[in-house]
């Protein structure tokens, strides 16, 4: 989703978009299918740039890390970013602004930068998709995994080992 941005009124553009589908990678190495992307926004113009402040929400497909089973999780998260020249004025404007109005409007935003007047949404949404995905993937945060003995899914079936094989320490009650 490019943007032309030369043209950007004072109250800005609003931004309604269904992105469709995506495959991202999570830092596991483990796959994700999103599907049913919607993102809502807005654009402004402000001294030296561009804020851009919005939503996205997702049905993401994971792996379970401890029983490897796929599930549906429904993702949503508010974000708010910069994009600036790539030039120390640029940037400098934005912090004198920033100071002007008591130093903290900007405080914590990502910075992206901006090259000519257009904007390309789509990979800054793919990124703040993949910075909601959770750290240690679960399907419950209750799930037993699979017995490291026999391979037995815990939470749905008994374990097949005998009691002398397993180590008492690997498994989780």
């Amino acid at each position: 989703m490019l943007l032309d941005i030369s043209d950007l009124e004072a109250s800005g553009l609003r931004i309604d978009e269904n992105l469709g589908n995506l495959d991202l990678e999570h830092a596991d190495g483990s796959q994700v299918h999103c599907r049913a992307i919607r993102t809502s926004g807005r654009l402004l113009q402000i001294q030296g740039g561009v804020e851009f402040q919005a939503r996205f929400g997702c049905l993401a497909d994971f792996e379970c890390c401890r029983c490897l089973d796929r599930f549906e999780r429904h993702l949503e998260q508010d974000f708010r970013l910069l994009f600036l020249p790539n030039s120390s004025d640029a940037r400098a404007a934005v912090r004198d602004a920033d100071e002007d109005a008591g130093g903290d409007r900007f405080a914590g935003v990502d910075h992206y930068p901006l090259e000519g007047h257009t904007v390309e949404l789509e990979a800054v949404i793919e990124e703040q998709i993949n910075l909601a995905f959770p750290l240690k993937v679960l399907c419950s945060e209750s799930c037993r995994g699979l017995c490291p003995g026999c391979g037995s899914a815990l939470d749905r079936e008994e374990c097949r080992c005998s009691k002398n094989d397993v180590d008492p320490t690997t498994i989780r009650e």
